[in-house]
């Protein structure tokens, strides 16, 4: 699957899709929880506010530099 035929999915799809791929690491911000996923040559951060047990979204995307927030909680043993 494309970025492309990703974006075009509705948000159960998405997030069938997302949860089957490789988690890589949580990030927290306020009261929101991003965790990061990677699908066939992409990235996927979702957003989660825990306190309405709700997922916000779905941002896919490929630049490294949206990386740089995950860095410091990533772990690269699981990656292998």
């Amino acid at each position: 699957m494309s970025i492309f035929e990703f974006i075009d999915l509705q948000l159960e799809v998405k997030a069938e899709t997302v949860f089957a791929g490789l988690f890589i690491a949580n990030r927290y911000e306020d009261d929101h929880i991003y965790q990061l996923y990677y699908l066939n040559h992409f990235f996927v951060e979702v957003q989660y506010i825990p306190k309405e047990n709700k997922f916000c979204g779905f941002h896919p995307f490929t630049s490294k530099t949206l990386l740089f927030p995950y860095l410091l909680e990533v772990n690269l043993y699981n990656l292998c």
